[in-house]
């Protein structure tokens, strides 16, 4: 059994039906709720009806016609409106809320029988054509396409006038009703609502965003040049920042926010862009003096444009550079005649003074911008890297180096600070081209505070091995490690030598320490600067460590390197006591006197094997300051015939004092060895390199293999073409690469 359609008198239901649609388009409210769920059974009758089809297009097109006479009623008030703009807030809010009632209404038809066809026809930005030849959209888009097309699109160019007057009179100054504005302007959005997301702002575009835009690149050009002619480029800057934050404010207000991004690209255009000549004209000034909220300013107005952030980036480097080598130039100048520790106490402070002051001014000025960073380290590796003219060469390195030694050793500093400067020490660290030079330095320093036990603290030294191998990686401390390892180890072997003593009856004797050190990790030189016969005191301890240690360990060699020794002796026999610490050359001399009061220097030199070159040097570091010694020469000059003595009226405030041996100093030569050897241990890496390249590639080109061996030292130093060009001609005659013989500027792998 089955359900005929009722047949309906389709006049009188859409009597009906037509009385709700003018309630809920006029006055929604005086429609009851009882009334208003009794209505939804109209348009289900309508719908359910016999003759279904011709019924649902009768009621589709009547709806059209009452709302389109709907529509035309609104569009003669407000063409005779005096306040077309108030009069068509008003009717459109109410059409707007009307036509969401009404499309409540139809929800069963809509759902029934409408297939709704969204799209326009054709996709034009401004101005778009809809399919209207049949039923096929829900009755809410229907209303706001019958208000598009019968009202909205007829008074547009009026209403849009309007609009931009009031928005024109804003800028100038004078309030405006933001809701009547932000209303109008909104309507034209929502009447695309129903409609594909691609095309859910067509009207807006074609009519709203269209217009303002062509209204606010007029207005800001105009404004521009009245500005420029009575401000100078700082106010100038303040009033177009101003007037940025304005626009993006009035946007945000009454824009739809797709359209904040190409109004302020046309207020930038017309008050940025097309004065960018005499806005850059100023940059040198700014930067010069320093003028921090000018520069402020000028990055903000110029962040967005590539082409106006970038000259400016460039000044800012070359800023920087100038600023820091004048410092620099300044100090190394200045600083000729100053001690090495406080020429490098200088360096470095120097150039983390002007790090954190441009550091400082892109976070508070130029918003941390990852461009001018780059272009402060830029700027730094220059700085950092400066070469004196005369020398040709770089001291950063060593000085580095010898401001960490000098946080490092011994003083009065506390940890907290010495951890904080040894932690800016690395950022310095981190622009040296050639780290490798900064290792070598670091490394003999270090060896001398671990073999004088000169170390504020082990745990500060291992830090700062913590913090070099973050900066440089692990190869870089590779030998670091070397070296505290064969302390810990060395600590370990004079415990065992204490109780071989113990064992062997010797326990009377003094405390002796040896260091233990592996050849190879340890930048010492073993030929001394000078020669020296032990004193019989030490060499018997010298004689009974080698036999411990030969009886611990089979078919090691010990050399022993006495030029880096130093002891506590305790002299007596003066008005008071006193412990000198002083070197194995000072020692040998003074332990002569342990039996005579007076020897010649031809004496001394015979029973020590000291030259009579380097005894002078010994015999006046205990003769002119400290006054162990006296010397009597009958010429006034040192020679084999001087009587050294002791001085019986010899006194000290100091109980324990050391003897300092200016040969024990660092000299020029010394550092050219290091650096000597720096570049010896570049030549081996950069053979090394090659051969690894050349033994996977097998066959390379030159250019390619150099740009390889580039890339692989990175980190390391920064390589020489001809050094590279020299290792690869070294390589051949050794018979590791040849040239091809087919091809021209190819190498080729001898396996």
């Amino acid at each position: 059994m089955s359900l005929k359609p009722k047949v309906v008198n389709f006049e009188e239901k859409w009597k009906e039906v037509s009385r709700v649609v003018n309630i809920l388009m006029n006055n929604s409210e005086n429609l009851s709720r009882a009334d208003w769920l009794d209505s939804f059974s109209l348009v289900y009758t309508l719908c359910t009806a016999a003759g279904t089809e011709t019924m649902f297009e009768r009621t589709y097109f009547q709806t059209k016609l009452l709302l389109e006479n709907h529509v035309d009623k609104i569009k003669e008030e407000l063409l005779k409106a005096d306040d077309k703009l108030s009069t068509y807030q008003d009717k459109w809010d109410k059409f707007y809320r009307g036509s969401q009632y009404v499309n409540q209404f139809y929800t069963y038809m809509n759902k029934q029988h409408i297939q709704p066809n969204r799209n326009p026809t054709s996709e034009p930005r401004y101005g778009i054509e809809y399919n209207r030849e049949k039923p096929n959209k829900e009755i809410g888009e229907m209303a706001l396409d019958v208000w598009r097309h019968r009202l909205l699109e007829p008074v547009s160019t009026e209403i849009i006038g309007t609009l931009m007057e009031k928005i024109k009179s804003e800028r100038e100054g004078n309030m405006q009703r933001e809701s009547m504005v932000r209303d109008v302007i909104q309507s034209f959005v929502l009447v695309d609502s129903y409609l594909a997301e691609k095309y859910h702002l067509g009207t807006y575009q074609a009519h709203v965003e269209k217009r303002y835009l062509e209204e606010t690149e007029e207005f800001y050009r105009d404004d521009a040049q009245k500005l420029l002619s009575s401000h100078s480029c700082s106010e100038y800057m303040v009033v177009v920042l101003d007037r940025i934050s304005d626009e993006q404010r009035r946007c945000q207000k009454y824009l739809h926010k797709s359209s904040l991004v190409l109004v302020l690209e046309r207020l930038s255009a017309q008050m940025v862009k097309t004065h960018l000549s005499f806005l850059q004209s100023e940059v040198n000034d700014i930067l010069k003096n320093e003028r921090c909220s000018d520069l402020r300013n000028m990055y903000k107005l110029f962040k967005s444009d590539k082409s106006a952030i970038e000259p400016l980036n460039d000044a800012f480097y070359q800023f920087v550079k100038e600023r820091g080598l004048d410092e620099l130039k300044t100090l190394l100048q200045s600083g000729q005649d100053q001690h090495d520790t406080a020429l490098a106490k200088n360096f470095v402070e120097a150039v983390l003074k002007v790090h954190s002051h441009f550091t400082s001014m892109i976070k508070d000025y130029l918003d941390s911008d990852q461009q001018f960073l780059s272009s402060l380290d830029k700027a730094f590796m220059v700085i950092v890297n400066f070469k004196d003219e005369t020398s040709k060469t770089s001291r950063s390195s060593e000085l580095l180096a010898k401001y960490c030694d000098f946080l490092l050793k011994k003083n009065k500093i506390s940890e907290s600070e010495i951890d904080e400067k040894l932690a800016m020490a690395v950022t310095v660290l981190k622009y040296i081209e050639e780290p490798d030079m900064f290792q070598k330095f670091y490394q003999r320093n270090l060896a001398r505070r671990l073999i004088q036990n000169l170390s504020i603290s082990m745990d500060t030294e291992e830090y700062m091995i913590k913090q070099l191998k973050n900066a440089c990686g692990f190869e870089f401390i590779n030998k670091l490690n070397r070296m505290f390892t064969d302390i810990g180890i060395s600590s370990d072997l004079n415990q065992k030598f204490a109780d071989y003593l113990v064992d062997k009856n010797h326990s009377a004797l003094t405390p002796f320490h040896i260091h233990v050190l592996s050849a190879g990790f340890w930048p010492l030189n073993q030929t001394p600067a000078i020669s020296v016969r032990i004193p019989e005191d030490i060499q018997k301890f010298v004689n009974l460590f080698k036999e411990f240690y030969d009886d611990k360990f089979n078919g090691r060699r010990l050399f022993w390197l006495h030029h880096l020794c130093s002891g506590d002796i305790t002299m007596r026999g003066f008005k008071k006591s006193y412990i000198v610490n002083m070197s194995t050359y000072q020692f040998a001399v003074l332990s002569l006197f342990n039996r005579n009061s007076a020897l010649t220097a031809g004496e001394i030199s015979l029973a020590t094997d000291i030259s009579h070159d380097n005894l002078i040097k010994v015999v006046e570091s205990m003769s002119t300051n400290v006054k162990i010694l006296t010397v009597t020469s009958p010429n006034e000059q040192f020679t084999e015939a001087s009587v050294v003595r002791i001085n019986e009226d010899f006194s000290n405030k100091l109980v324990k004092f050391k003897l300092s041996l200016a040969i024990q100093r660092e000299t020029e030569k010394e550092i050219q060895q290091a650096r000597s050897s720096v570049e010896e241990d570049r030549r081996m890496f950069l053979q090394a390199a090659i051969v690894r390249i050349m033994k996977s590639r097998k066959s390379m080109k030159h250019n390619e293999l150099v740009q390889e061996v580039v890339r692989q030292s990175a980190g390391r130093f920064q390589p020489n073409f001809g050094n590279i060009k020299r290792a690869i001609e070294g390589l051949i005659e050794k018979a590791y690469l040849e040239r091809s013989s087919t091809v021209n500027d190819v190498y080729e792998y001898v396996a």
